[in-house]
C-alpha cells in the first residue's frame, strides 16, 4: 500500500478558476441579456397567440377588434367578461362565442397576468442593456442605439471582435437570423442595422447606400469605444448625417 501523501491540488484548482473568471467579461453579460430578451419575446408571443385564440373562442366579436397585442392587453386588463369588454369597445355583449365558466375565465385572467409579466421582464432587460451601454460603450449607444448595439455585440461575440470587423461584414451581421430568414435574397444589404432610424426613414431606392454609411459609422463607434473610450459620438453622428444628406440630395 502506497503511504506517500497526496499532493495538494487546491492551488491548481484556484488557478484554473481564476483563468476562467479572467476570460469572462461585460460582453458575456450583454450576450446573456440579449439571449434572455429573445427567449422572453418568444415566450411572450407564444402565450399571446394561445391566449388570443382562447379568448376568440369566448368572445370572437371583441377579439376581432383587439388583434394587436398591446390593445388586447390594455382592453382586457380591467376585466375580461363580455359585459365589461363590450362596454369598452362599444359593441353588444351577446355573443356567438362559447360560454366559459367563472373558473375558466379566471384561468384566462391569470394567463393575461403572466403575459403582462413577460412584457415587464422584457422592459427590465432592455433598460439594463441600455444602462450598461450608455455607461460603458457610449459611442455605440448613441450611434447605433441600445437595441442594435447590444445585438451587434452579441452576434460578433464581443466589442473587440466588433471593432475589428470590416464595416461591410458588420452591415449584414444577423441577416441570416433576422429579417432575411427564409427569403430568397442572394446578397442582403443589411442585417440587424436595418432597424436603424436613418435606414428606416430613407426611401427604398437608397436604403442600401444609407446602410453602408450607417455601418461604417457604427464600426467607427465600436473602435472608439474599444481603443479610447472617449465620447466622440457627436462628431461621428454629425459625419453620418452629412453623408446621408448627400445621398438623399443626390450629390
Amino acid at each position: 500500500m502506497d503511504d506517500k501523501p497526496r499532493s495538494d491540488n487546491s492551488k491548481y484548482v484556484e488557478e484554473a478558476k481564476k483563468r476562467i473568471k479572467d476570460r469572462l467579461s461585460l460582453d458575456d453579460f450583454i450576450r446573456k441579456l440579449v439571449a434572455m430578451d429573445a427567449e422572453t419575446k418568444k415566450a411572450e408571443n407564444t402565450l399571446f397567440k394561445a391566449l388570443f385564440d382562447t379568448y376568440f373562442l369566448y368572445f370572437p366579436e371583441a377579439a376581432n377588434l383587439i388583434r394587436d397585442k398591446e390593445k388586447f392587453v390594455s382592453t382586457l386588463s380591467d376585466g375580461i367578461k363580455r359585459e365589461e369588454v363590450s362596454s369598452r369597445l362599444g359593441i353588444p355583449a351577446n355573443s356567438m362565442g362559447y360560454d366559459l365558466s367563472e373558473t375558466d375565465l379566471s384561468s384566462i385572467s391569470d394567463a393575461l397576468s403572466q403575459l403582462v409579466g413577460l412584457s415587464g421582464l422584457r422592459t427590465m432587460i432592455n433598460l439594463k442593456l441600455s444602462s450598461i451601454l450608455e455607461e460603458k460603450y457610449i459611442n455605440l449607444f448613441k450611434v447605433a442605439g441600445p437595441e442594435i448595439a447590444s445585438k451587434l455585440i452579441s452576434l460578433s461575440g464581443s466589442l473587440k471582435s466588433l471593432s475589428e470587423m470590416p464595416s461591410g461584414k458588420l452591415q449584414v451581421l444577423g441577416a441570416e437570423k433576422s429579417i432575411f430568414n427564409g427569403r430568397k435574397a442572394k446578397t442582403p444589404k443589411y442585417g440587424v442595422i436595418f432597424f436603424h432610424p436613418e435606414i428606416q426613414n430613407s426611401a427604398d431606392r437608397i436604403k442600401g447606400r444609407v446602410a453602408r454609411v450607417v455601418a461604417s459609422k457604427i464600426s467607427l463607434a465600436a473602435k472608439v469605444d474599444f481603443f479610447s473610450k472617449e465620447d466622440k459620438s457627436g462628431q461621428i453622428l454629425k459625419k453620418m448625417r452629412k453623408e446621408i444628406d448627400k445621398i438623399k440630395n443626390g450629390t
